[in-house]
């Protein structure tokens, strides 16, 4: 992992983080941490920094985003034309009140993938690029997901997630889309099939209840009863966004109904990585943080057999 550290990831910009200021910061706290091991009494710590994980599995992706596409979908979509997979982007919010309401900031959303664009004018923004598919990706390391936002004590992060999923759109800054005359243009400019993939450890995923993380029972819930999900999309205190040039879809329960909930694994991510250098490199890496001199496990977010 030292050499791609010493070569700042090669295409790392271009093909995983547009955004140089995050690429930059990332790469520097991972050379800290190696650095940091250099000492023994570091040894036994191992590294739980979310967004490192998340950047060092999918960098192995870098020239197959759309074979990253199909594993994040679950192989239930081929990907799109020109696919784009970047990490730390934000979509435009779709929750915006009054300076007494409080009002919703930028959406990161940790990864996102499929038939995706910038935003006009916009290092870190993104918009739906039609046409073709689009999944938005929760990634959880250690952490659970939040149940409230800074406005709303009601507003659960995985809702947050799935309601910029299903509102992501192509929009022209001027263009208004609120008009009657332009409702079918706007609906052109949403994606057919949405996509919300949980992306955890392997020892977090569970086939049914109970389970130790709240996204577990939410994930179920959303799945088998969107109902609930409608409920906890519409109970935001937050009203929605107003904007001349992007629209809340009219359609939005038929959407919610529709959505495609996914879970996948750190692991299962690896498996499916292309082969090469980098990834005997990070099989290295995870061997190396995670098993003491005395080969065992310090350990249990990653399953050892996927690393063999």
């Amino acid at each position: 992992m030292d050499s791609f550290v010493a070569r700042r990831f090669q295409d790392l910009r271009s093909n995983v983080i547009p955004r140089r200021k995050l690429a930059d910061q990332i790469v520097d706290r991972l050379e800290d941490y190696l650095v940091a091991l250099q000492n023994p009494k570091n040894r036994a710590s191992p590294l739980i920094d979310e967004q490192i994980w998340t950047f060092l599995f999918v960098y192995g992706f870098r020239e197959e985003p759309n074979k990253l596409f199909e594993c994040l979908t679950e192989h239930k979509e081929p990907a799109p034309e020109n696919c784009k997979s970047w990490l730390e982007m934000m979509p435009m919010p779709v929750r915006q009140g009054s300076h007494e309401e409080g009002s919703e900031g930028n959406t990161y959303i940790d990864l996102i993938s499929g038939s995706i664009a910038n935003r006009t004018g916009t290092k870190a923004g993104v918009q739906y690029r039609p046409p073709g598919p689009v999944c938005l990706v929760e990634a959880k390391w250690k952490s659970d997901i939040a149940g409230y936002t800074t406005h709303d004590p009601q507003r659960n992060q995985l809702a947050r997630v799935i309601e910029t999923a299903v509102t992501l759109q192509h929009h022209t800054k001027g263009e208004n889309l609120d008009k009657p005359t332009d409702e079918a243009n706007a609906k052109e400019k949403l994606p057919e099939k949405v996509y919300v993939t949980l992306l955890t450890p392997k020892v977090f995923k569970v086939d049914s209840l109970p389970a130790n993380r709240f996204y577990a029972y939410k994930y179920f819930e959303y799945r088998n009863q969107w109902q609930s999900l409608r409920h906890d999309i519409f109970c935001q205190h937050v009203p929605q966004r107003p904007s001349s040039d992007w629209t809340y879809p009219s359609d939005i329960s038929d959407r919610l109904n529709n959505i495609n909930l996914c879970w996948v694994t750190y692991e299962n991510l690896f498996l499916e990585m292309p082969p090469g250098d980098y990834k005997e490199a990070l099989r290295c890496f995870v061997n190396d943080q995670f098993i003491k001199p005395t080969n065992k496990p310090i350990s249990p977010l990653l399953d050892q057999k996927f690393f063999k």
